[in-house]
């Protein structure tokens, strides 16, 4: 019996993967879905416990979540839509037919923040710190769901992560990888770039670093530009070994947008530190200090 997915360079042979966890009164459940809803409790998770630390009110990020999933939800499902070929409004309630694109979150989530703060009379860019570290959060457990989906993977590599998908569980085979389809024991693979995974071990690493710098931080909101400046920088040379990307033209719409992204976050950068955004307000949790006298 062959794999299902096989990392053959670490020796990792992963059997029946089923996108199906189970059905309920007929319905299928895939795990895409599952995974899904994951990531947005474990970004809910971060984000609370950050706003506990810092000695903001958790409920505000309770009352955020019920405003920023059904908008990301349209965003993502939007973004997809519009820079795939073929698609078009009467396709947005078929997410069984695939797919939602993270900048679309990204490009909402962030306005959305940010008018909520407003209308809460919030520390905006405070607001955005805590909340960027959660948006990072779900992203890493996100793009597992790619993973399970035998999707958003990269082109030809015989590299250390080289990861082998069954050509006859694809969705769909990219018409670049058909000349690299390699046969074992009468089962065919294709070998590509895991791209779920080095963005997600990415995000890893982002989010990593940005718990070990936000006490040190120079300003409200830059954390949020750091993300800008990271994500955008790293997503921009992933997508170059991705082979589904969504198109403008000849263009890769993610690397433009990533593009667009990191220079946000630069010009960001440089206003924060100038004090456009305002003095850094005392974050520290007032339980802690009390417990430290």
């Amino acid at each position: 019996m062959q794999p299902d997915v096989w990392f053959y360079n670490i020796g990792i042979r992963i059997y029946n993967l089923p996108r199906v966890a189970f059905s309920l009164f007929g319905l299928e459940i895939f795990w895409y879905g599952i995974i899904i809803v994951l990531a947005v409790c474990t970004g809910y998770f971060i984000a609370m416990k950050e706003a506990r630390n810092t000695g903001q009110n958790p409920q505000d990020y309770s009352d955020l979540l019920l405003w920023v999933v059904p908008i990301c939800t349209v965003g993502a499902r939007l973004y997809f839509i519009i820079f795939t070929p073929g698609m078009g409004l009467g396709d947005f309630f078929n997410f069984r037919g695939g797919g939602l694109a993270i900048y679309g979150v990204v490009l909402v989530a962030v306005p959305t923040a940010i008018i909520f703060a407003k209308i809460r009379k919030l520390n905006v860019w405070q607001l955005t710190d805590t909340a960027v570290l959660g948006l990072i959060g779900g992203q890493i457990i996100g793009r597992w769901g790619n993973f399970i989906n035998r999707e958003a993977y990269g082109t030809f590599t015989e590299g250390m992560l080289a990861m082998r998908y069954r050509v006859d569980q694809l969705s769909h085979l990219p018409q670049e990888l058909t000349p690299y389809i390699m046969t074992f024991d009468g089962v065919e693979y294709i070998q590509v770039h895991p791209t779920f995974l080095y963005e997600s071990l990415y995000n890893f690493i982002l989010l990593s670093g940005l718990y070990l710098y936000r006490k040190h931080k120079s300003f409200n909101g830059e954390l949020l530009m750091i993300y800008f400046i990271w994500y955008g920088t790293g997503r921009a040379f992933l997508e170059t070994l991705r082979t589904d990307s969504l198109m403008i033209g000849n263009f890769r719409t993610s690397i433009i947008t990533s593009v667009i992204l990191a220079a946000i976050g630069i010009i960001g950068m440089i206003y924060g530190r100038m004090g456009y955004f305002g003095a850094l307000e005392n974050t520290e949790n007032p339980k802690r200090k009390n417990k430290n006298r």
